[in-house]
């Protein structure tokens, strides 16, 4: 029989010697994926969007207002000094529901009612049907009316709606 002499040596590449190419080729493909999406596709589909969950966006009266959530609302009530207190009402009806919260602030007591609307026209009624109260105002599809029980309390109303207008507004700059 003929021999064969070959300089192939029988130790090979050993156990990682395969993984290394592995390593580079994986590397080069991803670059490759890389360089055709900056190349060849558009960059709308690479920019993220927004959570829905944020915020809803509504055609109610001011142009497209962001709905805050009541939660939030509470919240800039309370950064005013108020504390809230008792249980809040809460009535469903329709296309509607109502939530009011009674707010105290040195024996200085208000009501603040949230009103959820489903559509740009309720809210329209809504605020029709309350065009004799200065204190109330929309906020997305939500109308809000503040009212004091006792007459001290009055002078507590405008600077309030302000303080929740401005936040309508930083919210809407969003």
């Amino acid at each position: 029989m003929a021999s064969f002499h070959t300089t192939r040596n029988k130790t090979g590449r050993g156990p990682l010697g395969c993984l290394i190419p592995l390593i580079a080729s994986t590397i080069l493909l991803a670059a490759g994926v890389t360089f055709i999406s900056w190349f060849a596709l558009d960059d709308g589909d690479l920019e993220p969007e927004p959570p829905a969950s944020i915020s809803k966006k509504s055609g109610v009266t001011k142009g497209l207002e962001r709905t805050p959530s009541i939660p939030a609302i509470v919240q800039v009530i309370e950064t005013e000094g108020f504390a809230r207190f008792g249980e809040p009402e809460s009535i469903e009806l329709g296309t509607q529901s109502q939530v009011t919260h009674k707010f105290r602030r040195e024996n200085q007591e208000i009501h603040v009612t949230i009103y959820t609307l489903k559509s740009a026209q309720d809210v329209d009624e809504k605020l029709h049907e309350m065009r004799d109260e200065s204190s109330a105002l929309t906020m997305g599809n939500r109308v809000i009316t503040l009212d004091a029980p006792s007459e001290n309390a009055q002078a507590l109303l405008p600077p309030l709606a302000d303080r929740l207008e401005t936040y309508q507004k930083i919210l809407n700059e969003e």
